[in-house]
This record gives C-alpha cells, sequence and structure tokens, in this order.
C-alpha cells in the first residue's frame, strides 16, 4: 500500500505556487498581488481540433507543478515493456497506464508490466476506461490499483 504519510509531513501546498487568492465574481480572479485577472472557462483539448505540440504543451506545464512538488515522471511508448524496464529508477514508485490507450488505442501488456513494477516494488495503475473491468480485468492481470 502506498504510504501518504511523507507527503503530509511537507508544508507547501498548491496553492502556494499559484498566483490566485479568490474567485470574486464569474470569471473574475483576484491575484494575490492585489490585481485581477478575467478568465475563461476551458474544457481541456479537444482531441479533433488539438496538434501534438498543444498536447505535449499541456503535459509539460502539468508535469512542471508536479516537479515543483518533488514528483519526477518519465514517459515512454505504450506497448514496448523492455522500455518500462529500462525507465525504472531508484525512485520509481509508480508505474502509470492507460490501456487501450486515447486516441491512439494502443494496446499495452499488463501482465508483464506488473511483473516488471512488482520485481521493482512500484505500483501499478491501469486507466480502464475504455474497456472497462467487462473487457478488461486489470487486477487480475496484476495490477495494483485501476480506474474505470
Amino acid at each position: 500500500m502506498l504510504n501518504l504519510a511523507e507527503y503530509r509531513k511537507k508544508t507547501t501546498s498548491l496553492a502556494d505556487y499559484l498566483p490566485w487568492a479568490c474567485l470574486v465574481g464569474p470569471g473574475i480572479v483576484l491575484n494575490k498581488d492585489g490585481s485581477f485577472q478575467r478568465t475563461l472557462r476551458y474544457r481541456g483539448p479537444d482531441l479533433d481540433s488539438a496538434t501534438d505540440a498543444e498536447l505535449v504543451s499541456i503535459t509539460a506545464r502539468l508535469n512542471n507543478i508536479l516537479k515543483r512538488f518533488g514528483v519526477e515522471t518519465t514517459f515512454v511508448s505504450a506497448t514496448d515493456a523492455e522500455a518500462w524496464r529500462r525507465a525504472i529508477k531508484p525512485n520509481t514508485r509508480m508505474l502509470f497506464l492507460e490501456t487501450p490507450s486515447n486516441p491512439l488505442t494502443e494496446i499495452s501488456d499488463v501482465a508483464e508490466l506488473a511483473k516488471t513494477a512488482h520485481e521493482s516494488g512500484a505500483l501499478l495503475v491501469v486507466d480502464n476506461c475504455f474497456c472497462t473491468p467487462i473487457l478488461q480485468r486489470p487486477l487480475d492481470l496484476g495490477a495494483h490499483q485501476h480506474s474505470e
């Protein structure tokens, strides 16, 4: 089981890194420096119209936020089990994959990746929203956790 106690000891939180103080009206944000900011609702990238560069940019921004909390990420091909093995470092705690992947529908070998995770002492978390447990059962294949 994942021990979250080490993360509770840290005094910084996401709010420490964000410039916003509060929402003062629909789409109006009061910043911590006293300025106001007009915002628009963002639904996220539309995969039909987003370019690869836009998706990479969004991923990079999220990873930069995670780095501030000491979270390191490594990207590997979803279908290359050997690349997953090579990417594991002494501080690797979790392998996360989506299979079938969205939007390419790449299929990962969950059983092989579960073996890799177990050997390295990491957790394997599988995003299983396309198949659901009716068609694919990651826990039966050795994953520690799955989402539907």
